[in-house]
Parts: C-alpha cells; structure tokens; sequence
C-alpha cells in the first residue's frame, strides 16, 4: 500500500505444517548467496540423518524394551553414529565440534569417499570385536548409526561407494518434496516413539507394583 510520501507492506504469514514449513525455509533459501545456500542444506542434511538415528535408536528401545538409562545412551550412539560419516565435509554437523578432525578429513579425502563407505565400518567393528569384546554393545549401537546414515545417502543420486562403484537405490534430491517429507515423517515417528517407550515402561513399573 502507498500514500503522500511513504509506503508500507502487510504480510501475513500463514499457519503452516510442518512439512510445509520445510518447504517454506527451502524456497527461502534460494534467494541467499552461495555459500550460505550451501550451509543451509548442510544444516538440514543434518537434521534429516539425525531424526533417523534417533527414530533406529528409539526403535532398537522399543523392540528390545530398554530401561531409560541404558535407552538413552543407546539413543545417543545412535545419533552420534547417523552423523559421523559427515565428519569428511568441512560445515557439517559433526564437523563443527570436532573441527580440525573435519577439516583434516574434508581436505584429504573429500567428502562421500571412504567416511561413506561401508566396508570402513565393517573392518572398524570386526577390529573393536577383536580388542575391546567388553564394549561391542556400544560399537553396535554406533555403527548401527552408521548404517542409517548410509542408507538415506544411497536413496540421493549421489549415492555411497561400494567396492568401485557407486550405490544408489533412489533418485531422492536433497531439498525436494520426497526428502522433505521423508525427514518430517521420521521426526515424527522418532518423537512418537520415544512417548511411547516412555509412557510403556512407566506403565509397567505401576502394573508390577500392583501386583
């Protein structure tokens, strides 16, 4: 609207899902410069493979009906592995608090090379079997991060590299409507399910002091 001298604009912001809200930030985003565009979907990345380490993680409590001490460092491991391959790119979420560690592997071997390759974390686990049998539970926990992190890589068309070639069982673009639905589904369900896991263990502390 404009009058004598001055002008001014009404915006109004509509309530919006979720899922639509991501979208909204992504279509937002690509009106920043380079550099921060890139930031952005590395932030989000982030996110999205944190959600399935968490959703893993909580199932793994569900299933295995965890009490919440050991559930939550369970949970964590989970989490902390769904973002340790990104330690080979320089702005990603782990790199950030390890950064010499991200910045050492970003420059050497680049990113989705060997940190993305599973045959890494195989030859890891067999090692940590072998010298430390006492903590597997842990390593288990960790490298099962590893493995969700590497399947949502596999569903890009950049895919992971496996014995000289790359693996990649879908076209899902980073930003487009699949990921973003994709990641809001599984936050979803991370949430979901640690209510769940929460409210069923303390229902089964009060129906075992009744009895």
């Amino acid at each position: 609207m404009q009058t004598d001298g001055f002008s001014f604009r009404i915006e109004i912001q509509p309530d919006i899902s979720a899922y639509d809200e991501l979208r909204h930030q992504f279509r937002r985003s690509n009106i920043l410069p380079l550099r921060q565009r890139r930031e952005f979907y590395i932030k989000m990345v982030g996110k999205t493979h944190l959600a399935v380490g968490f959703a893993a993680g909580v199932g793994t409590c569900i299933v295995s009906n965890l009490p919440p001490l050991t559930g939550v460092v369970v949970i964590a491991e989970f989490g902390l592995g769904s973002l340790l391959p990104d330690i080979d790119q320089r702005n990603s979420t782990i790199s950030k608090k390890v950064k010499p560690v991200g910045v050492v592997a970003s420059a050497v071997v680049g990113h989705r090379t060997i940190f993305h390759n599973p045959l890494l974390y195989l030859v890891l686990g067999l090692l940590a079997w072998k010298m430390i049998p006492a903590y597997m539970p842990h390593v288990i926990s960790l490298l099962l991060g590893v493995v969700t992190h590497l399947f949502m890589d596999a569903l890009n068309p950049s895919g992971i590299p496996v014995l000289g070639f790359r693996l990649h069982l879908c076209n899902i673009h980073t930003g487009s409507s699949g990921d973003l639905f994709l990641g809001t589904m599984l936050r979803f369900l991370a949430r979901f399910g640690l209510c769940f896991w929460i409210f069923r263990y303390l229902y089964q502390i009060f129906t075992s002091g009744l009895g």
